[in-house]
C-alpha cells in the first residue's frame, strides 16, 4: 500500500519534519498555507524520489462564491506549483460553504472547474475532484448521486475520496469504492463521529474500516492513502502506519 502524510498537521516551523516522512512516504501539501519562498525551502529539503500531490487552497477561496473572483487565478498559480514541482496530481474542492439557488451555484462551481481542467490540461497536472460538503453544517451540494454526474461531467478529471466527508454524508464508503472503482486515484483517510469533521487518526471515530480496506484492496490496491489527520506527532507516524498494516493486512 502505498502511504502517503497531508501535512496539515506539520505547518509552520513543523514542517521540518516532511523533510524526515518524506524518506518513506509520498507527502501531499496545502501549499496555501506558505509562500513560495517558505515552499521552496522545505520542497528542496524533500526526498526527489518521493512522490508529491498538491491540495488546492479551500480556506482562502471557494468556488462557490459567486463573489470570489481570483479562484480561477489562484487555482492557475496552483496548477503551476505543482508542475514546477512535478506534483502527481492536484485536489480540487468544489465548493466549502454556499448559500443561494443551488442550481446557480453548480453552474458558477461547474464551469469554474471547466476552466482549472483546462488550466490542468495545459500544464499535464491531473485534477482530482474531491467529495467535499458536510450535511452536519448545511454545506452539501454534490450528494452521491450529484458527486457521481459531476465526475461524469468531467470525464478527464479524476476522484479523490475523502472518507471523513463521506462517512459525515452517510454515503456507503465500500459501495463507493466498488462503483468509481480505478477512477479513485487518491483516498484521504481520516475518522470521526459522524457528527463533524475531525480529522482524527484512523480507529479514533466510528467508521467500519475493516469493510473500507477490505473494498480497497479488492478495487484499488495501488492507490493514494493520504492519511489527512488534523494533529500527528512525527515519531507517531512509522509505529501507527505498521499498526494499520497489520490489523487490516494491508
Amino acid at each position: 500500500m502505498n502511504f502517503s502524510i497531508s501535512n496539515l498537521p506539520f505547518t509552520g516551523f513543523k514542517a521540518n519534519a516532511l523533510s524526515k516522512l518524506s524518506q518513506k512516504y509520498s507527502i501531499e501539501i496545502f501549499n496555501e498555507f506558505g509562500d513560495d519562498i517558505y515552499w521552496e525551502t522545505i520542497i528542496s529539503n524533500l526526498n526527489p524520489n518521493s512522490a508529491l500531490s498538491v491540495h488546492a487552497p479551500c480556506v482562502s477561496i471557494n468556488l462557490a462564491n459567486p463573489d470570489d473572483k481570483n479562484c480561477i487565478q489562484v487555482y492557475e498559480k496552483t496548477i503551476e506549483f505543482a508542475a514546477k514541482y512535478k506534483a502527481e496530481f492536484v485536489v480540487l474542492h468544489s465548493n466549502e460553504s454556499w448559500t443561494g439557488n443551488p442550481i446557480e451555484i453548480k453552474e458558477i462551481i461547474e464551469n469554474r472547474i471547466e476552466s482549472i481542467v483546462n488550466i490542468g490540461n495545459k500544464h499535464n497536472i491531473q485534477i482530482l475532484i474531491e467529495n467535499v460538503g458536510l450535511r452536519t453544517n448545511n454545506s452539501l451540494i454534490y450528494d452521491w448521486d450529484e458527486y457521481l454526474n459531476l465526475l461524469n461531467k468531467f470525464p478527464s478529471c479524476k476522484a479523490l475520496l475523502d472518507t471523513g466527508h463521506a462517512h459525515i454524508n452517510n454515503w456507503d464508503i465500500p459501495e463507493l469504492i466498488h462503483t468509481l472503482k480505478d477512477r479513485i486515484i487518491a483516498i484521504h483517510l481520516h475518522d470521526n463521529d459522524q457528527k463533524s469533521d475531525q480529522h482524527l487518526p484512523i480507529g479514533m471515530g466510528n467508521i467500519n474500516w475493516h469493510k473500507v480496506f477490505e473494498a480497497i484492496k479488492e478495487e484499488i490496491p495501488a492507490v493514494a492513502l493520504v492519511l489527512e489527520y488534523s494533529t500527528f506527532e512525527i515519531s507517531e507516524v512509522d509505529a501507527h502506519i505498521q499498526s494499520l498494516k497489520s490489523k487490516y493486512n494491508l
